[in-house]
């Protein structure tokens, strides 16, 4: 079929008006949010309803045409753009949410972590799996990456808030309430999600925020380990005087405490008082500031989730997503920073992340990508008993890290998956492992 004829066929499905194909508007659903990830579509598709998934996914199959799900577009790993071609399927107009029965909810794959929190906080509930990017990032991705974020600690990740899914796989079978594999984490390599049941929690009466100041990474990751024990620890940040430093230049902020090595961001349920208890454990605090209202914890708050978009404003970095153990996060943070700048001193290294269960950003500003920086930080993950894969995912960029990372068994396994769920192999190519049938 002729390329005019597929779109032709694609607005019988959808409307015209939800078959995108000029240029300029194709442009943002083709580059990713760190700007390195760019590729070409045949044409971005807005499906309104599951049905209508199935049509677009089973023409696709009669039509050899790749699939590239998409939802918010905000990944850091390019798994979300056409990167080899096809067309992109935008969850956007899927973003139905709901009423909210026996604390679970019904959502569309295309509704936003922000619009679903919002619906949750009118009736005392929270989803809470919850990320700083919660106006943009879609409930469907983040279950495709089975993204964790900043409560992971205490909640889990999208795997354990997910009740069941409506999906639609590469074979062009269609499925409701399916439990949550193999779809959650596979980056929509087996197909799309339409929709999801998700679980809610009741709101917390009252929680309090602080920042505490460190001499150290050293000392400030010391204190974490103590700290993430207490049950009423809610969420803890860690990032570093060059982050903080950026955040508050790139959006004239005033910095809340003199400046330090190292910062802990805290969250626990309760008054300020909650606090005593976690200070008590440990003499390495330099200062603290605590959130007298809710306009402060916002404020707080901005510290830690602005440095993504901080960092951008320098040019698009260089990102690299890991876990790390809990207590060894500091010594490879580092070894990893003394490494690069050995490499090259003009490097600007900012880290920060979840260190309550050792999610790490690593992010490199002043360099295009080498295989000697990868290997550098790839190598000192190894060396610090770590996984190169973390909650972004795997998308192409750790495609070669997650094959070895994983070993021959579980790659067979998942190109059994790959035949069954995909035969035709059109489900987002290129991406998790490069499974080619």
């Amino acid at each position: 079929m002729a390329r005019s004829n597929f779109l032709a066929h694609l607005a019988t499905i959808v409307d015209v008006d939800n078959v995108l194909s000029d240029p300029q508007v194709r442009a943002g659903f083709e580059t990713d949010w760190t700007g390195r990830f760019q590729g070409q579509a045949m044409a971005v598709v807005r499906p309104r309803t599951h049905d209508e998934v199935i049509a677009v996914v089973q023409l696709c199959i009669a039509e050899n045409i790749a699939i590239v799900p998409q939802g918010g577009n905000t990944g850091l790993v390019g798994g979300s753009v056409p990167l080899r071609g096809g067309i992109v399927l935008t969850t956007a107009l899927l973003d139905s949410i709901e009423p909210i029965h026996n604390n679970t909810v019904r959502v569309g794959a295309g509704a936003t972590l922000g619009d679903l929190q919002r619906h949750c906080a009118a009736v005392g509930l929270r989803f809470s799996v919850d990320l700083a990017a919660r106006d943009s990032a879609t409930l469907g991705g983040m279950f495709a990456t089975n993204a964790s974020g900043l409560n992971h600690l205490r909640f889990g990740a999208m795997r354990e808030n997910t009740n069941s899914v409506d999906a639609v796989y590469g074979t062009g079978e269609s499925v409701k309430n399916a439990t949550v594999d193999p779809l959650c984490g596979s980056e929509g390599i087996f197909g799309i999600v339409t929709s999801l049941e998700l679980q809610l929690h009741n709101l917390p009466v009252e929680t309090s925020v602080m920042i505490a100041s460190f001499a150290s990474v050293e000392n400030a990751v010391t204190a974490s380990l103590s700290w993430r024990n207490n049950p009423r620890v809610e969420a803890l940040e860690l990032f570093t005087n060059d982050g903080m430093s950026l955040v508050c230049e790139s959006y004239a902020l005033s910095p809340p405490l003199p400046s330090a090595e190292a910062y802990l961001l805290v969250e626990i349920l309760g008054d300020e008082s909650e606090f005593a208890q976690l200070l008590a454990a440990t003499n390495r605090v330099l200062d603290t500031v605590i959130a007298n209202s809710v306009a402060d914890k916002v404020k707080l708050w901005r510290y830690r989730e602005d440095h993504s978009a901080a960092i951008n404003t320098l040019g698009p970095p260089l990102k690299f997503d890991v876990r790390i153990p809990p207590q060894n996060c500091a010594a490879f943070l580092q070894a990893t920073t003394r490494a690069l700048t050995d490499i090259n001193p003009t490097l600007r290294v900012i880290n920060f992340g979840h260190i309550g269960d050792g999610h790490l950003h690593v992010n490199i500003v002043g360099s295009a990508t080498t295989d000697l920086i990868e290997s550098c930080v790839y190598d000192n993950v190894t060396a610090h008993g770590g996984s190169a894969v973390s909650e972004h995912g795997v998308g192409t960029l750790k495609v070669d890290r997650f094959v070895e990372e994983s070993g021959a068994t579980k790659i067979e396994a998942l190109k059994a998956m790959k035949s069954r769920f995909d035969p035709f192999g059109i489900m987002n190519p290129g991406v998790l492992a490069n499974v080619r049938l």
